[in-house]
């Protein structure tokens, strides 16, 4: 049973899923196996395939013809597939004004602080009163 086997032998991420792909359309995979995948028969196994991935066994489980999706459909494709775009969008503009902004308000690395010019420093000297205000006020401390 190819699943099996995919699932024992298989190194690709699908190995777990019985080496399931899921549904192609022409022009959607390498064009190695493009080639074998369109030109093998339902349930066959193809020979191995050599790719730039790997060498790989391909079998078909079953084909679909090709149809036109009637226009709801596509409506609704397409509007959330905008809407998708949309949002990815929206959050690369947020993510972008978002660093911007903590790139603003880094803290300052100590070389960028001495780089800088220091405020000049204040010498406080304590303030005497002179003797009236002293007893009109009284003595600073009580007791």
């Amino acid at each position: 049973d190819f699943a099996e086997m995919a699932k024992a032998d298989s190194e690709g991420t699908n190995a777990l899923k019985g080496g399931e792909l899921g549904t192609f359309e022409r022009g959607q995979l390498l064009p190695e196996l493009d080639k074998v995948v369109f030109s093998l028969e339902e349930g066959k196994i193809s020979e191995p395939v050599q790719t730039s991935f790997g060498v790989h066994l391909l079998k078909v489980s079953r084909r679909r013809a090709a149809r036109v999706a009637p226009f709801e459909e596509a409506r609704k494709k397409v509007e959330s597939s905008l809407r998708v775009e949309k949002a990815r969008a929206l959050v690369k503009k947020k993510m972008r004004l978002l660093r911007y902004d903590v790139e603003d308000k880094k803290p300052e690395t100590k070389s960028q602080v001495f780089k800088k010019e220091r405020p000049p420093i204040l010498k406080l000297r304590p303030v005497l009163f002179p003797s009236p205000m002293k007893e009109a006020f009284g003595p600073p401390f009580s007791t």
